[in-house]
């Protein structure tokens, strides 16, 4: 993970460094994660403000610390896609879930994730 200190980086933002500094904890206890799924934090840092959450998100991403990607989830299994892409159009019809099943992406719901770039 990241060098970085979010907070600091952030410093412009002063309202956002609780959920910066939680978000960087977090990062930490999961090194090996290549990418965040808010709705994950959501569920797991439900004592922080989800507004603020997705701020931080979208500011580090604008800021070139995370950059904004996609996963697919099936509707039926909850199941998401092996790959992550970079943009829609990357997206083919038929996609792979974590248990190796193929679905179509049009049955698919679509999940913007965080990919996490290292310094």
């Amino acid at each position: 993970m990241s060098g970085t200190d979010y907070a600091t980086l952030l410093a412009d933002r002063p309202k956002l460094a609780p959920a910066a500094r939680t978000l960087q904890e977090w990062l930490r206890t999961h090194p090996h994660l290549r990418y965040v799924d808010p709705r994950r934090l959501q569920h797991e840092m439900d004592h922080v403000s989800i507004s603020d959450l997705v701020a931080v998100l979208a500011l580090l991403s604008e800021r070139g610390h995370l950059r904004p990607a996609y996963k697919l989830e099936r509707p039926d299994t909850h199941s998401m896609t092996r790959q992550t892409f970079g943009t829609l159009d990357e997206i083919p019809e038929v996609v792979e879930d974590l248990q190796h099943n193929q679905f179509r992406s049009s049955d698919a719901d679509v999940i913007t994730v965080f990919q996490v770039i290292d310094d």
